[in-house]
C-alpha cells in the first residue's frame, strides 16, 4: 500500500485557488470499471483535492459530470488519460461544451510508478484533502499495486495533480 493514514491530512479550509484541474479516468462502458473524475487545486506549493466524483456512468452522463465541475469550480482545463478510448474521450466531453480546456495524457508506465511522487507530496504534507472524500481515502488506503481492481480514483487524481506540480512555478515540489 503506497498511502497510509498518516499521510493523509483532511482539512475543512480551502483557500482560494491559483489554478485548479479536473483528472479524469475514462471506462468504456457504465458497466465497466468507474469512471475516475477528482478536482484538485494548487495554491503556492500546496495541493488541494476538491472533489471526488467518480461513478459508474454512461459515456454522456460522465462527460456531463465533469462539465458541471469543471464549470462550478471554474476549472482551467481537464486532464483525460487518453488509452482507453483515445479520441472518444475528448469527443465526449466536447459534445456537452466545447468551451472546455482538454490536455491529453497518455499512461505509460505503471500506476504504482505514476502514483510514488504524488504519494512523495503526501509525505512531504503538500496536499491536503477537503472533507468528504471517503470514497477516494479508502481507495488510497486498500489499493495494492498490481492487485485487484483498477484504481480509477487514485489514477484520476495522480493526473490532477501531476498537471498541478508539471505546471507550478516551484520545481522544488516534488521531493523523494
Amino acid at each position: 500500500v503506497l498511502w497510509t493514514p498518516e499521510i493523509i491530512h483532511v482539512t475543512d479550509t480551502i483557500p482560494e485557488m491559483d489554478r485548479i484541474v479536473i483528472g479524469v479516468d475514462p471506462s468504456g462502458s457504465i458497466k465497466g470499471d468507474e469512471i475516475g473524475i477528482i478536482a484538485a487545486g494548487i495554491r503556492g506549493d500546496r495541493i488541494y483535492i476538491l472533489s471526488d466524483k467518480s461513478g459508474h456512468y454512461s459515456p454522456l452522463h460522465w462527460a456531463t459530470v465533469v462539465a458541471t465541475e469543471y464549470n462550478r469550480l471554474r476549472a482551467d482545463c481537464v486532464v483525460v488519460e487518453r488509452n482507453f478510448g483515445g479520441d472518444m474521450v475528448k469527443s465526449n466531453i466536447n459534445t456537452v461544451s466545447k468551451f472546455i480546456r482538454i490536455k491529453e495524457v497518455t499512461a505509460s508506465r505503471g500506476k504504482d510508478v505514476r502514483a510514488e511522487p504524488v504519494v512523495g507530496l503526501y509525505e512531504n504534507h503538500r496536499v491536503y484533502h477537503n472533507k468528504g472524500l471517503y470514497d477516494l481515502e479508502q481507495e488510497q488506503l486498500t489499493w495494492i499495486p498490481g492487485m485487484g481492481k483498477s484504481p480509477n480514483r487514485i489514477d484520476a487524481e495522480v493526473w490532477a495533480v501531476t498537471e498541478l506540480i508539471d505546471n507550478s512555478i516551484d520545481n522544488d515540489m516534488i521531493v523523494v
